[in-house]
């Protein structure tokens, strides 16, 4: 199956003409291959595809008609689907006129093929499942990736089909092209809300696509084709791709040094979580150093399990497509501090003068130390902040990492705190996601998650209550996914969460709560928990609204891990509707 037949297949009913193109499209899916320098192609076809696929569903042709505000242009849109479909049959039918050559079903080079077409098809087909609304996308890409790789493995049995193969990659990109420009003029027949909605979609396709590849190769296949348009998807294909892929792949060179360094450090200051400091030779530019602790008595093999982590962290957040679309400072390097046991991961603050002095004991001004504040920031930019949190988390988990710290004092804003008056209030939309703590993919090893720091409580009232304390171990995403449901909390009431725990309940306490307890563990997280959402459950929906209030319950009652489509779709969307309305 291409994609594009599967809506037609389920409904009984689509218009000739789109029914036409789509088995003209499925015939050369099943006649011709992509292998080796010719891949790329192959991936630039399915987003066409995938572009044709969610505009038909969008326009109503699976449903038989065209919707109504489209009746006016359909004999533009029957003539352009006319030409996408004669395309297509003229390739199939003058292959050497788009630079293919006709193939040995045997001849095709299966070392050469990675799974990024096939996955691309397979996501595809969820999307268009999924947008049918007859099962979710995840139960329907699990049957059909079973059903086409069954396909696959029938076809090369098929030891005398004739094939198509790429011979002249350059006339066949110009076919690529035509088809582009064809499906480019298709989606400009939407209404804007349309628009929106499929741009949803495209964003659902990515993250099926990024969910089901897991080898390098096809990864790297990803991150090197081009076609993807900016519009048709919230996220960025090819920067999931790359970040997924830093595990899979060599790591590379770190700076260990560079024009930062612990020199003049005092003991004091290296006992903090992070702190700013100027640089060894240039005095204008400013560092944040990050600590990254493990236990005094890990072992060599788990210490240099944990040097790996802090080094793909580092490789995740030095490039440039992680400080737009991740919202972080650029990370630089790292340094090891063994005689305070920890690394301190570097990145660059400012390469502007701060009138602070030495900066000593600075460190960057935080979410947390805004909430205390009795000045309040409108609704508005309280939704906005969400947003962004909620957009960055939505690309993380789609990239399959975790964060596995989030808390308000890890949400910073580009400025030095300082601590001898009242902050005003920054910008909320310049909010940076910081503090990753040993961030691993779900997929890796999580034996080694006792990096965490046990006896911080500003940081344990965070964490999940089946995460907390010595026997806590194997992070999953809706611990991540809790963890920023609390922030979200946050950013409601505009109140710290510590504030919960010196609340005088109405009833006696069976779980004493108390901001200078020095054991919070799964009885105290759990009561902390209820607390919370009595208040989420009979104030939230009146102070921010209920769909505000519905994807807050959704990411504090968890009981499993997720898929990033379906945090996507219960948080991220949800809030993306709060934000347009305003």
């Amino acid at each position: 199956m291409s994609g594009l037949e599967i809506a037609g297949v389920v409904i009984g009913v689509v218009p000739p003409i789109f029914q036409a193109a789509g088995a003209a499209w499925k015939t050369l899916d099943d006649t011709i291959t992509f292998d080796g320098d010719t891949e790329d192609l192959g991936i630039r076809l399915e987003y066409v595809k995938a572009h044709l696929g969610i505009w038909a569903t969008k326009a109503g042709l699976t449903q038989g008609q065209l919707v109504e505000a489209l009746v006016p242009q359909q004999e533009l849109i029957a003539r352009t689907l006319n030409r996408v479909r004669d395309l297509v049959e003229e390739v199939q039918q003058e292959g050497k006129k788009y630079g293919l050559v006709g193939k040995e079903a045997e001849q095709t080079d299966e070392k050469k093929k990675s799974e990024a077409v096939p996955q691309m098809r397979r996501s595809l087909i969820s999307s268009m499942m999924a947008l049918r609304g007859r099962r979710t996308a995840v139960a329907i890409l699990l049957e059909k990736e079973g059903s086409v790789r069954q396909t696959e493995k029938n076809e090369t049995k098929m030891l005398r089909r004739v094939l198509w193969a790429i011979h002249d990659k350059k006339r066949f990109e110009g076919f690529v092209e035509s088809l582009e420009g064809h499906v480019k003029r298709l989606e400009s027949f939407v209404m804007e809300g349309g628009r929106k909605e499929m741009r949803q979609e495209g964003t659902r396709f990515a993250l099926e696509i990024i969910r089901g590849l897991s080898e390098a190769g096809a990864l790297s296949q990803l991150q090197q084709a081009s076609g993807w348009d900016p519009g048709f998807s919230q996220i960025d294909v090819q920067s999931l791709a790359q970040w997924k892929a830093i595990p899979l792949q060599k790591s590379a060179s770190i700076d260990v040094e560079g024009d930062w360094s612990l020199d003049g450090k005092t003991a004091a200051e290296r006992a903090q979580t992070r702190f700013i400091k100027r640089g060894r030779f240039n005095q204008e530019i400013t560092y944040l150093f990050e600590k990254k602790e493990y236990d005094a008595n890990i072992s060599a093999d788990n210490k240099d399990l944990l040097k790996e982590r802090v080094r793909q962290l580092v490789a995740l957040l030095k490039e440039p497509g992680a400080q737009r679309h991740l919202h972080t400072l650029r990370a630089l390097g790292y340094v090891d501090d063994f005689e305070f046991g920890c690394w301190w991961v570097v990145f660059r603050f400012s390469s502007s003068p701060l009138s602070f002095g030495a900066l000593v004991g600075q460190e960057p001004l935080s979410l947390r130390d805004l909430l205390p504040l009795s000045s309040k920031p409108p609704l508005e930019a309280r939704y906005g902040l969400a947003k962004r949190l909620v957009d960055t988390f939505a690309q993380l988990y789609g990239a399959d990492w975790m964060h596995k710290s989030i808390n308000s004092r890890n949400i910073v804003f580009p400025r030095v705190r300082n601590l001898g008056s009242n902050p005003a209030i920054p910008p909320l939309q310049q909010a940076l996601v910081q503090g990753f703590n040993y961030s691993r993919q779900s997929t890796q090893n999580a034996t080694i998650d006792r990096g965490k720091v046990l006896n911080d409580l500003d940081a344990a009232i965070y964490r999940h209550p089946l995460y907390q304390g010595e026997a806590a171990s194997g992070y999953k995403i809706n611990y991540d996914i809790y963890s920023l449901g609390l922030v979200l909390y946050e950013i409601a009431v505009w109140m710290p969460l510590i504030a919960y725990l010196a609340m005088k309940p109405e009833k006696e306490q069976i779980v004493p709560l108390s901001p200078k307890m020095d054991r919070f563990h799964e009885a105290e997280a759990f009561e902390l928990k209820r607390r919370v959402m009595i208040r989420v459950k009979h104030e939230l929906a009146y102070r921010v609204g209920t769909k505000y209030k519905n994807l807050l319950e959704w990411c504090l009652n968890l009981e499993k891990p997720v898929t990033a489509v379906e945090f996507y779709d219960r948080v991220a969307v949800p809030l993306e509707d709060i934000c347009g309305q305003l």
